[in-house]
């Protein structure tokens, strides 16, 4: 990505980030109205971070952590 589509990215991502629900539909759908290929980037990256966030460590709920013995942990 381009120095430049990476700015307009980073400023859509940012609108977005503060935006819920209809309003972040609706800037989405005016990207797309006036940018689409913008829109694409925008909506590759918001699914890549939701996705990233998901398959994290601190996204996965209690229940589903590996449980260890703190025994079996080198303090070193």
């Amino acid at each position: 990505m381009a120095e430049d589509q990476w700015q307009s990215a980073k400023q859509a991502l940012e609108v977005m980030s503060s935006l819920e629900g209809v309003a972040r539909r609706n800037y989405l759908k005016h990207l797309k109205r006036t940018s689409p290929k913008l829109a694409k980037e925008v909506k590759e990256l918001l699914a890549a971070a939701s996705a990233a966030e998901e398959d994290s460590f601190l996204g996965m709920p209690a229940a589903h952590a590996e449980p260890f013995d703190v025994e079996d942990v080198d303090p070193s």
